[in-house]
């Protein structure tokens, strides 16, 4: 029985955490986070010192931050991607199956070049279903958080900010981040551990664009401001 519990658990997909859609929660911890990095970094780093002097790019910043550090948002992510893994798979299987017949009619009626046209594409579906595992894999994209979020985070300062955001500058955040989540952490994220995460990431993902699912993404509303 607790067997069946747990495998039952385990296909209930991951809710997105409801924090995301809750405006008030969102700008409480916001506000949390910014008084951190404000205490702590806005003398030593002069990124967060210019993140720090734009309002809007300091709430937008702690979101995506608070998004990384989040593990229910990685859960969630990787719920996503199983299910249109799923999802993509299934309807190979349809597809080949269907092109396998079409290929034994085609056959039957003495029609050669049909068939032939017609297995060379089963071929290419399934040579496509051969790499939906890898495809799919939500590891490739970090085993503890989703490491997308934060190289996305990088990418969003350095286009608003037009210059380069620092390892360092993202560990200063992301500690700020468990520190704001009241995540205890045994000892600080290191630059050379965000450097590490980062370097597995786009090793593992060289063609990455925003995978998210635009559904998703469209949740992190800028927030509101004066």
């Amino acid at each position: 029985m607790v067997k069946a519990r747990r495998l039952s658990a385990a296909r209930r997909p991951a809710r997105i955490p409801s924090w995301i859609s809750d405006k008030e929660n969102q700008r409480r911890w916001n506000e949390q986070f910014i008084g951190i990095i404000k205490r702590d970094y806005a003398n030593s780093d002069a990124v967060i010192s210019a993140i720090l002097n734009d309002e809007r790019l300091s709430k937008l910043c702690a979101t995506k931050i608070r998004s990384y550090v989040d593990k229910d948002v990685t859960l969630s992510l990787n719920a996503q991607t199983k299910a249109r893994g799923v999802k993509y798979i299934k309807r190979l299987k349809i597809a080949i199956e269907g092109l396998r017949a079409a290929i034994e009619l085609s056959m039957d009626r003495g029609n050669e070049e049909r068939a032939l046209q017609l297995g060379k594409v089963a071929d290419e579906l399934s040579q496509g279903l051969g790499r939906c595992k890898q495809a799919f894999g939500r590891k490739r994209r970090g085993r503890d958080r989703d490491h997308s979020l934060l190289y996305q985070c990088q990418a969003f300062l350095k286009s608003e900010l037009q210059q380069s955001i620092t390892i360092r500058t993202l560990a200063n955040l992301v500690n700020a981040g468990y520190e704001a989540d009241g995540i205890s952490l045994k000892d600080p994220v290191t630059e050379e551990q965000i450097r590490k995460n980062l370097a597995h990431f786009k090793r593992n993902n060289p063609l990455w664009r925003n995978v998210i699912d635009p559904g998703f993404q469209q949740r992190f509303k800028e927030p509101e401001t004066k």
